[in-house]
This record gives structure tokens, C-alpha cells and sequence, in this order.
């Protein structure tokens, strides 16, 4: 039997928002021109962005928390996460990567994560695409 996966990563696509999109693209363009300081900045940005996902605000959990809490149908939190640029589809996308040991389930219950099937991952691409209103997410666990 092989061992169960340890992570879950996630290639967050392009954004459909105009603004996003453009840093988006203004990020792709950065990278192929060999232009690393406008590449960092445009990394600094999206950094932020997707930061801000996992900030719990006012005594509620953070959006991430939320999603996942919904998919696995059990309240998690995340306590943490690693972000880098993966390459994806011909593009450089935000790789957000989640361990088992960063994700707890709220009442100490024991927890399946990450997601073992591929209906689970799917769904929680989805779902997370939906929320952010990318463009693509793509799932796997490793």
C-alpha cells in the first residue's frame, strides 16, 4: 500500500478580474523579458493577495479556512501555508502548498487531509477558483 499523500498544491490560474489580470500579465511578461525586479514586484503583489486569504478577521476564520471547512465538511484551520511561482499551463501561476501538519481540524477530530480522492481535490479546486474568481485551479496531492 503506498504511503497517503502528506500535501496538497494548488496552481491557481489566471484571474478573471481586469485588475488582477493585468498584474497577471504584466507578471508573465516580467519573467520572459528576464526583468526580475518588475517580476518581484508583481510576486510582492500577488503575495499579498492571496496572504490575505488566510488572515482570520474579527473572531472569523479565514476565507481558506472556510473553503476547506466546507469541502472536507469539518471546521479546519490552517495555521500554515507556503506560496511560490510554479509554471503551469505555459504560464507562471501562484503555488500555494498546504502540509498535513499545518491543518487542524477545530475540535481535535481526527483529520483526512490532504483529500485522498480525486472528486475531493477537484472540488476543492473548484471551489477555490470560484471564490477567487481564477480563471483554472489545478489539485494534486503528493
Amino acid at each position: 500500500m503506498p504511503p497517503s499523500p502528506q500535501e496538497l498544491t494548488l496552481l491557481l490560474g489566471p484571474p478573471a478580474d481586469p485588475r488582477m489580470r493585468a498584474l497577471f500579465d504584466r507578471l508573465q511578461e516580467s519573467i520572459k523579458a528576464g526583468h526580475s525586479q518588475e517580476a518581484a514586484v508583481c510576486e510582492r503583489i500577488q503575495a499579498e493577495y492571496f496572504g490575505d486569504l488566510f488572515r482570520p478577521e474579527a473572531g472569523r476564520p479565514s476565507i481558506m479556512d472556510e473553503l476547506l471547512s466546507a469541502v472536507l465538511g469539518l471546521a479546519v484551520r490552517i495555521r500554515r501555508h507556503e506560496l511560490r511561482l510554479g509554471l503551469a499551463r505555459g504560464a507562471w501561476v501562484p503555488c500555494l502548498t498546504l502540509a498535513r501538519r499545518d491543518v487542524e481540524a477545530d475540535d481535535g477530530a481526527s483529520l483526512r487531509f490532504p483529500p485522498a480522492d480525486d472528486g475531493a481535490r477537484d472540488m476543492l479546486a473548484a471551489s477555490i477558483g470560484k471564490a477567487l474568481g481564477l480563471d483554472w485551479v489545478i489539485a494534486f496531492t503528493h
